[in-house]
């Protein structure tokens, strides 16, 4: 696989983790809310079961008109459909619902038994006559079920409360195990990356250390297909072709030296020039036939070596000449000392090097 695709590839697969991460955590928290909205509305049938069961005992012993039992009676409707949908079938949801049904129909019960002709009728107020044992047996009724009522809407809310705190330690878990895979994701990215690019790294410094230290035979390895291994076999292509290019100028240079050492040892004077007429090089005839040092006379112009007037007259003309891409042959004499006069074929040949745009004379 190309690193490109595996960086890709964990890439993705860290931002799946972490949209997952996120997912989750919005998930449990609109999880939580609802719990929360459901002990909010327990809490607040709670205090409207306990003004219903206030509400039965005034009806009991105050008495009601059709009206008001009505209002009572849809009061208790609505707590029991409240309860149906916050508690859903919890048992104690069930049982709150029971014993509000209760309710209804004892308060109901005895209101519709007291409206009878003939039935005692209530005291219009606390102490004002004694009540009907009727009526004692009711009230005791109806404070036993809003006792039981109340009991099974606090049984309803410790249900709701653990409920929450359950809902709470599953969201930490599952927050904590996502992290745990977002994690484990980063780290097996991280340890596939590094090891798809450490060894062959690694590899490519060995292989470069070694052809440094001259081992020209070092080769990087190459595993796989992707940019490392290209790049190893870069590499290797590059050093057979430099050894081919070594090869081939060391066997120029093999043959270069062997020149020199024959222009060296020539007894004809051969010397080479630029294009400010200054020696570069001179061979060990050209250099005794004028008493010179090597260093000596690459330092020098041709008009101080062979003289001014000779220069200007007859040697200048010709190398010009020659800078223009002739070659140049004529015969002169010259006197050397202690040679006397001696007469000389010299030839001056326009020389190219690659890569100097400046020409240069070869003089023999």
């Amino acid at each position: 696989m190309k690193l490109v695709h595996l960086s890709i590839a964990s890439i993705f697969g860290c931002l799946l983790g972490l949209a997952a991460l996120i997912g989750i955590t919005l998930h449990s928290l609109g999880e939580f809310r609802v719990k929360q909205d459901e002990l909010a509305e327990l809490l607040a049938i709670q205090g409207r079961s306990a003004n219903f069961s206030v509400a039965s005992d005034s009806l009991l012993l105050f008495g009601a008109d059709a009206a008001l039992l009505a209002s009572y009676q849809h009061e208790g409707e609505v707590l029991q459909q409240q309860l149906k949908q916050v508690g859903g079938d919890s048992a104690g949801a069930r049982k709150a619902g029971h014993r509000i049904e209760e309710l209804l129909d004892s308060v109901t019960a005895q209101i519709e038994h007291a409206a009878t002709p003939g039935a005692a009728a209530p005291a219009t107020a606390p102490g004002a006559r004694e009540l009907p044992v009727r009526s004692r047996l009711v009230i005791h009724k109806v404070a036993q079920i809003g006792g039981a009522l109340d009991a099974a809407l606090d049984t309803l809310l410790r249900e709701r409360r653990q409920a929450i705190a359950h809902e709470a330690s599953w969201i930490a878990a599952t927050l904590v195990g996502a992290a745990l895979l977002f994690g484990a994701l980063a780290v097996i990215a991280f340890l596939l990356i590094h090891r798809r690019v450490a060894a062959p790294a690694l590899a490519l410094s060995q292989t470069l250390n070694a052809i440094r230290a001259g081992d020209e035979h070092a080769r990087a390895p190459v595993h796989g297909n992707d940019e490392l291994a290209d790049l190893a076999g870069t590499l290797n292509q590059m050093l057979d072709e430099r050894q081919i290019l070594d090869a081939e100028l060391s066997t120029q240079h093999e043959r270069l030296v062997q020149l020199r050492d024959l222009l060296e040892a020539s007894e004809d004077l051969c010397g080479i020039i630029d294009s400010d007429y200054r020696y570069l090089w001179v061979n060990r005839a050209y250099r005794e036939r004028y008493g010179l040092q090597h260093e000596e006379i690459e330092t020098r112009t041709v008009a101080q070596v062979l003289g001014e007037t000779y220069f200007q007259e007859s040697a200048k003309p010709r190398i010009d000449r020659c800078f223009a891409g002739e070659v140049q042959r004529y015969e002169t004499e010259r006197e050397y000392p202690g040679l006397g006069w001696r007469k000389l074929l010299v030839c001056y040949y326009p020389l190219v090097v690659p890569g100097r745009p400046e020409p240069r004379i070869g003089a023999v």
